[in-house]
């Protein structure tokens, strides 16, 4: 926000014409909204220079194109990524439950468009939609559960921790105090003013947590056991441990009586333990992959490429969750396992588990293949590798499907319109494309579940190593990434994107800043604009801006609306149409009286030429060589500058007549 007090004018007198400046998503310091400086190249060396070389790092720019009112800029960055009041690092944790909050914000409308005379969705695709949100949403709060006690039974393997674990009322007790936990999460988060989730679907949740707590209560794993293997295609939902191992610790006092019973009388060389964390988890996500399937399926028959959309949604969100967490599991078992060198040069002594089957082996073992819940960060970045091809895939059928008229000699600049082509190609392209991308993801986890389970010592060193790759990566992302900045870059833009929609669907949800960033728009705007004023956004401040005046937040202004870059046809109208409806696109044309000009580029990916706007202006974006700007400096286009000024010049004038 401008270091300047409400009710005083930045330059100029009070009650001049000011342009107001919403900037897009990503990290922005407040000056960000006046564009970059451009570089000048270097002149020829200096024949009189004194050390006879230049210095690259010493540089000549030229400042952005400047507006020739008095400008403010407005810097909403820092309202994102929050979660309740606690440190914004929890609110990429949120992002499971997040996007399935963003799921449910996909829904179809369920009325008959007034203005385009589309029907509404029929009571069978809403089913599905209010279905598979809440119930996606529900196995994700259980797993949290399941994960947690998890993790604290792995610290239960630090040495310091053995006098504790040999007792039998260990495993409960880390079960009910996690649903203790959790329940007081879910309070607290129920007085959050911000967050706006339901009394029934706090109810829901709050049942599913007990509901969950309940059955790992009913049954302790290590009393789970069979001598024989069981059938293939449940293994992985058990864990073999050594009958001769088990033998050596029924000799200890900590021993279970009914696992030693069957340890002493079977001649089978292992014994299988049921793992509920492998099972929970597979189940899960098993139940959310037939639900994005059916997503598929009901988006491409009804033309609704937002039921598609909720599906991949909720899709991502399961298989992100459970990679993270395995992945951070087995990270901190290495932590564990290195402190336990350190404090007493040695392993810890077995114990049994309630959520996790017992240990009995080494730590290579335990981070290793043995367990199918250890093994799921490699499913995780197999679906994302084929997600990832399957849009790569996309884009190369975009580019051969482009009009002539979009050809040029430039690689760049097609390459850039080819993205574009894409996303507005994608209501009819992504729900075929989709399906397609499940059946390859399908047959990639059968390979990889073929992979683990194979009996070559080469494949297994692999995979491991390729395991323990994953695994360092996730701590370090989850702990490290404030200081990597181009990771820092990405987690700030989804945060920026899936943020705009309210906490209502998902208790664990992150906090929304929308609320917040219309009400400040509308307070500064109050106090220093007047009738006649521009309100120039880019990109997702657009679609901000949009939000405010079609709900009437800036009341008694005359407000002239300048958008580019604006994502509102190509992703909101387009994938959010219960909210982004054409009512709404009508209160926004009335709320600035038509006074709305649009700026959008062909080089740019999600820009386009907006529904409602009498001013669709297309800026020229083709150099003749280099990186056309895209999505980018907008700021700093002296056809964006100029063209605002051109056009304020035959609009301004009546508007501040009229007041």
């Amino acid at each position: 926000m401008s270091s300047t007090q409400p009710g005083s004018s930045p330059q100029g007198t009070q009650g001049e014409l000011v342009e107001f400046r919403l900037h897009g998503i990503g990290k922005h310091a407040e000056w960000s909204a006046l564009g970059r400086p451009s570089l000048l190249d270097p002149p020829p060396p200096a024949t009189t220079h004194r050390f006879g070389v230049e210095d690259p790092a010493v540089r000549v720019a030229l400042p952005p194109t400047l507006s020739t009112r008095p400008v403010y800029l407005m810097n909403w960055s820092r309202t994102s990524s929050h979660w309740g009041n606690t440190v914004s690092k929890l609110w990429y944790v949120a992002t499971p439950y997040t996007l399935v909050n963003v799921a449910r914000n996909m829904r179809s409308r369920p009325d008959p468009d007034p203005v385009t005379g589309r029907p509404g969705a029929s009571r069978a695709l809403r089913a599905l939609e209010m279905v598979g949100t809440h119930t996606t949403g529900m196995l994700l709060t259980g797993l949290t559960l399941v994960w947690l006690a998890a993790l604290v039974e792995t610290l239960g393997r630090l040495r310091p921790m053995a006098p504790v674990v040999r007792n039998g009322w260990w495993g409960p007790v880390v079960v009910l105090t996690v649903l203790v936990l959790l329940l007081g999460t879910v309070y607290a988060r129920k007085h959050e003013s911000r967050i706006a989730t339901s009394a029934p679907t706090l109810l829901m949740h709050v049942l599913t947590l007990v509901a969950t707590a309940g059955l790992l209560l009913l049954q302790p794993s290590h009393l789970l056991m069979r001598a024989e293997a069981p059938p293939s295609v449940l293994q992985p939902l058990w864990s073999p441990a050594p009958t001769d191992v088990v033998r050596a610790w029924c000799t200890t006092s900590e021993a279970s009586t009914d696992t030693c019973l069957v340890a002493t009388t079977t001649g089978e060389p292992f014994l299988w333990f049921f793992d509920p964390l492998a099972t929970a988890s597979l189940a899960a996500l098993a139940v959310v992959s037939v639900i994005a399937l059916a997503h598929y399926v009901a988006g491409m028959r009804s033309r609704s490429p937002n039921v598609t959309g909720a599906g991949l949604a909720l899709a991502v969100a399961m298989v992100t969750f459970l990679g993270f967490a395995s992945a951070l599991r087995v990270a901190l078992e290495f932590l564990v396992h290195y402190l336990n060198i350190f404090l007493a040069g040695g392993q810890a002594e077995p114990f049994t588990r309630l959520v996790m089957p017992p240990y009995w082996g080494s730590v290579t073992q335990e981070t290793g293949t043995q367990f199918t819940s250890n093994t799921l960060p490699l499913y995780g970045v197999a679906g994302l590798l084929v997600l990832v091809a399957t849009f790569a895939v996309l884009s190369q059928v975009a580019k051969r499907r482009m009009p002539a008229s979009d050809a040029h000699p430039n690689r760049l600049v097609v390459a850039a319109r080819a993205r574009h082509h894409l996303v507005r190609n994608l209501p009819t392209t992504l729900a075929p494309a989709l399906l397609i991308s499940a059946l390859v993801t399908v047959g990639a986890w059968a390979l990889l579940y073929s992979a683990v389970t194979a009996d070559s010592p080469r494949l297994h060193e692999l995979i491991i190593f390729l395991l323990h790759l994953t695994y360092a990566a996730a701590f370090l992302v989850f702990l490290l990434h404030r200081y990597i900045g181009p990771l820092d870059e990405i987690l700030g833009k989804l945060a920026d994107v899936v943020g705009f929609w309210p906490a209502e669907h998902h208790v664990f949800a992150g906090i929304s800043y929308r609320t917040r960033v219309v009400q400040e728009l509308d307070r500064w705007m109050q106090s220093l604009t007047v009738n006649g004023s521009v309100l120039v956004a880019h990109s997702q401040g657009s679609v901000i801006a949009a939000w405010a005046l079609a709900q009437n937040r800036i009341p008694q202004r005359k407000v002239h609306l300048v958008t580019c870059g604006s994502p509102l046809d190509t992703l909101y109208a387009t994938f959010f149409p219960a909210a982004f409806t054409t009512e709404l696109r009508g209160r926004l044309v009335a709320a600035v009286d038509g006074r709305w000009r649009n700026h959008w580029r062909r080089s740019d990916a999600i820009a386009s030429p907006c529904a409602g706007c009498v001013d669709n202006v297309e800026l020229p974006d083709a150099p003749a060589t280099g990186r056309p700007s895209g999505h980018n400096n907008y700021w700093n286009d002296p056809e964006h500058v100029q063209g605002i000024d051109r056009w304020l010049e035959g609009v301004a004038p009546a508007a501040r007549a009229q007041g």
